[in-house]
């Protein structure tokens, strides 16, 4: 594994230098102005290659006209959204059959071809001239997207429009006023604005400061005592007064009636043992049910294109994050309840148990158009695979293991494969998959699937097909008559009714199969332990205080279908990762003024500073050092996110003291095998 530092600049591009922008105006509440374009190399239909790879193409949008459009910046009043009047006052047409935009396909891992003859891709309705693309505010300005379309070609008649002059009147929902209450813009700020916009001496009277909807740093007291723990498993948890003694918390200052836990912001149900002494001791603890961090509970469900994938695992990090607390407000305390059997009840024997296999291995995606494939979002097919399947001649295979235990085979099995085409020479018809168990017949849940389509195989079968210990499952992919026939499995998963018998007096009962809402008596067996902890979550959460009888251990119960039970032996509860008691540094607090940030972590921090006091001494900027831990804390709720980085910068550009920072970088680490 070898280790790097990368840095990031954050930047911003300019517009055409060659477009002329002329006579602008606010008159009779409207902006107005002039816009000459600069005029692209065009390809013709009937050019060689080798002048269509010279002329203007965009391969992000492949069989469509090679006609480029142009984008314009405005700045608005702040709030605003307008409409656009346009007066085109210079154009000619041309007879001029406009090339198509190329294909783009791997050959090899990076030698890309470049196909000038793809499927003619025809678009509805007549090109508008100038269409709004959306609003954005940057550093207190409001701005507005225009796509200004210089071209137009008419197929009836074989000839090519051209714009060479328009004027444009944009009518703003808001007065045309001075907004400006006292932002200050840098002297690199007016730089950006002056490349960037159509009307750059607008910024002073258009900016304000802008209302972000920023909500996930409510929750937090910044005079308030927290410590910042997290769990990556399902079960019941202790934090003692000895756990927080040693991340330096003065257990004397706790009012054991206060403590409390949070998770996203919100209590947490928990049981406090004090002892009765109403004080929290070294032995005291907090006893919390605790749950790992996990991706969609759709996951079963192939999403749409354009939607980001279902994952099973979160995409980010497994583990959730809680935050104690405490002398704030009384804390939120589980409901307790007895070990009770009242009226006369069905048992339940048996639970839904679900084993899910999963590794990933590569991190792919897979899309017909090879530039969207690159972008750096999350696509509908863009995540972490485990193994792929060949069969472009001859069927393949790959067969799973489960090992099952305590199997009541009185049931019904089910198993389900999640699965994406990753290659195919046939746009439909690409794939032919089915499931097996072993190697039995019949086969389930046959079916065909689509070049770059995405799948999920179920099937169902008796119980008496499979024994306790390994039983496999075989996803299965037959040819389908194409030179190239690529799937890749992400994940394989077996659902089977287990009995309700404890391992080392251990056990975790979910019942998503359940009628809801009825009465039941649970029987759970192999108990041996005389000291047993039972928690319930379902709509709600509860502790049942339980003993056995014998080797059962009996309780009654309205069950449904989001109920899960969790039973183990007092040695048995786990702890969870302690991680610091948090200093916090409030980085929304609107008296922070900087030009320079430097976001990293704390191992890099020292040559940072360094650096940071390099540029201040040299260059006589302001310069910050922030922790991503902070960013993640106080943007995040202490998870790691991608989305919590976004959001700190929105807040460095929106509440902090003007001139808002115009550089950042950032600093971390990179890894690979």
């Amino acid at each position: 594994m070898y280790r790097i530092l990368f840095l990031i600049l954050l930047f911003i591009i300019s517009t055409h230098s060659q477009d002329k922008i002329s006579g602008y105006q606010e008159s009779d509440q409207k902006l107005k102005f002039t816009f000459q374009p600069a005029e692209f190399n065009l390809a013709r239909l009937t050019d060689d290659i080798k002048l269509k790879k010279l002329s203007y193409y965009d391969e992000s949008r492949p069989g469509e006209l090679s006609l480029p459009s142009k984008s314009l910046f405005v700045a608005i009043p702040p709030g605003a959204e307008v409409t656009v009047d346009f007066r085109i006052v210079e154009k000619r047409t041309e007879d001029f059959n406009p090339s198509i935009n190329p294909e783009a396909s791997l050959t090899r891992d990076t030698t890309i071809h470049l196909n000038f003859e793809p499927e003619l891709v025809l678009k509805n309705g007549k090109t508008e001239v100038i269409e709004i693309l959306g609003y954005f505010e940057i550093k207190g300005v409001r701005v507005v997207h225009l796509k200004f379309n210089q071209y137009d070609y008419n197929f009836s008649s074989a000839k090519l429009d051209i714009i060479s002059k328009i004027e444009f009147t944009l009518n703003p929902n808001k007065p045309v006023i001075n907004y400006n209450s006292g932002i200050v813009f840098s002297d690199e700020a007016k730089k950006m604005f002056s490349g960037m916009l159509v009307n750059p001496d607008a910024i002073n009277k258009f900016s304000s400061v802008v209302a972000v909807n920023d909500t996930t740093g409510n929750w937090i007291d910044f005079s308030a005592p927290y410590v910042k723990i997290g769990v990556a498993k399902d079960g019941i948890y202790r934090v003692f007064g000895s756990d927080l003694q040693g991340m330096g918390v003065n257990l004397s200052e706790i009012q054991p009636t206060t403590l409390q836990l949070l998770k996203k912001g919100l209590q947490q149900d928990i049981f406090v043992f004090d002892g009765s002494d109403s004080r929290f001791d070294a032995t005291d603890y907090i006893e919390f049910l605790g749950e790992r961090n996990m991706g969609s509970v759709d996951y079963r469900t192939p999403n749409a294109y354009g939607v980001p994938y279902n994952e099973y695992y979160d995409r980010f990090t497994d583990t959730t994050v809680y935050w104690i607390t405490w002398n704030r407000s009384a804390g939120k305390r589980v409901t307790t309840a007895p070990q009770t059997l009242g009226i006369s009840a069905d048992t339940l024997k048996s639970y839904t148990e679900l084993i899910h296999l999963e590794q990933d291995r590569s991190y792919l995606n897979f899309d017909a158009n090879l530039v969207r494939r690159d972008l750096p979002y999350f696509y509908e097919n863009k995540t972490f695979y485990w193994q792929n399947l060949n069969a472009p001649t001859a069927m393949a295979s790959r067969s799973y293991t489960f090992s099952l235990n305590e199997l009541d085979n009185t049931d019904s099995v089910k198993f389900f494969a999640r699965i994406a085409s990753g290659a195919s020479s046939n746009a439909t018809g690409s794939h032919s998959l089915v499931l097996q168990v072993g190697n039995n017949f019949p086969t389930y849940d046959s079916s065909s699937l689509d070049r770059y389509g995405r799948i999920v195989l179920s099937g169902a079968a008796p119980g008496s097909l499979f024994a306790n210990g390994n039983n496999t499952i075989k996803v299965v992919s037959y040819p389908t008559g194409t030179s190239i026939n690529t799937v890749w499995i992400d994940w394989v998963e077996v659902e089977y009714a287990r009995k309700l018998k404890a391992t080392n007096d251990s056990l975790t009962v979910k019942l998503p199969y359940a009628a809801n809402s009825t009465v039941k008596n649970i029987e759970i067996t192999n108990v041996a332990s005389d000291s047993l902890i039972l928690w319930k979550r379902g709509n709600g959460i509860k502790k049942i205080f339980v003993s056995r009888t014998g080797n059962s251990l009996v309780i009654q119960d309205t069950v449904a279908k989001t109920d899960n039970y969790f039973l183990v032996k007092n040695t048995s509860v786990l702890k969870p990762t302690l991680y610091y008691k948090k200093n916090w540094k409030n980085l929304r607090n609107p008296s922070i003024k900087t030009d320079y940030l430097a976001v990293s972590i704390d191992a890099f921090a020292q040559p940072i500073r360094q650096h940071l006091g390099y540029l201040k001494n040299s260059y006589q900027l302001d310069t910050m050092f922030v922790d991503m831990n902070d960013v993640y804390d106080e943007y995040s709720y202490g998870y790691f996110s991608t989305d919590a980085l976004r959001d700190f910068f929105k807040t460095t550009q929106t509440s902090w003291q003007t001139p808002y920072p115009d550089y950042a970088i950032l600093v971390g680490s990179a890894a690979w095998d």
